[in-house]
């Protein structure tokens, strides 16, 4: 699963807020990013099967990089 990237905690949280509360938690979990640096990330999880939906990471370089635009 390909990560989204956000230049910042704001929005990042701007993003999160589309989910549901009840339906959707939100883990913190630690993981190297694009550019080799370990970012704070979040794993966005289906609260009825578990099931990971997407991977979201703040990193400004991987944000701003190109390739990784979304």
């Amino acid at each position: 699963m390909k990560p989204k990237y956000f230049n910042s905690l704001g929005s990042l949280n701007e993003y999160a807020n589309s989910y549901p509360n009840n339906s959707f938690s939100f883990e913190h979990n630690p993981r190297k990013c694009g550019c080799d640096s370990v970012r704070c990330s979040f794993d966005v999880t289906d609260k009825e099967d578990n099931d990971i939906l997407e991977i979201l990471v703040i990193c400004p370089i991987c944000a701003n990089n190109p390739k990784n635009r979304q």
